[in-house]
């Protein structure tokens, strides 16, 4: 289990990723929850990750 400073770091490096215009991190991070936790919960997740993006608030 990850602790809540190595999923804050895998989420914002999903976002950094994708302010530089990838998504490499974001498609990972978001399939890992998929895998987890199923379709509902990648959902929220890429929609967190969309809106943070989109926020333009440094990761």
């Amino acid at each position: 289990m990850r602790s809540r400073s190595e999923c804050w770091e895998r989420f914002a490096a999903a976002v950094r990723e994708a302010h530089e215009g990838r998504g490499n991190k974001a498609w990972d991070l978001v399939e890992s929850v998929r895998k987890k936790f199923g379709d509902r919960a990648a959902e929220r997740q890429e929609r967190e990750l969309r809106n943070y993006v989109d926020s333009n608030k440094p990761a």
